[in-house]
């Protein structure tokens, strides 16, 4: 409960955590298309990913299998406007956002899901 929010709260509101982030948004027209413009917001946040481990199944054996999820974690903002689709660049890569996720509904942090784009 409230004892670990402290250090998470601490952590995330030193000036020295994390980088700067733009995540952008392609600007749609009214029949969903493109137009050529980008809406952006920058926040200041912290790159990590979470392990995820799958069990699979196979005639013979199973296996177990590991996949690393990446994710900005970020201070908690309720005027933030990151959604799904969204992208972001970060060493290099292109990642799209699969997920906005109000950290154990605290609001204290926002943990952005990541997809790379192949």
């Amino acid at each position: 409960g409230t004892a670990r929010r402290t250090p998470i709260r601490r952590y995330l509101n030193r000036k020295t955590y994390g980088i700067n982030f733009s995540f952008n948004r392609d600007v749609l027209n009214d029949f969903k298309e493109p137009t050529g413009e980008v809406k952006t917001t920058q926040v200041k946040g912290v790159y990590h990913t979470s392990s995820s481990h799958i069990t699979v199944v196979g005639s013979e054996d199973s296996s177990i299998q590991t996949k690393d999820s990446p994710a900005i974690l970020i201070l908690y903002n309720p005027e933030i406007d990151i959604k799904q689709n969204d992208w972001v660049k970060y060493n290099g890569k292109k990642y799209i956002v699969t997920g906005v996720n109000n950290w154990y509904e605290w609001n204290i942090a926002l943990d952005i899901s990541l997809e790379v784009v192949v």
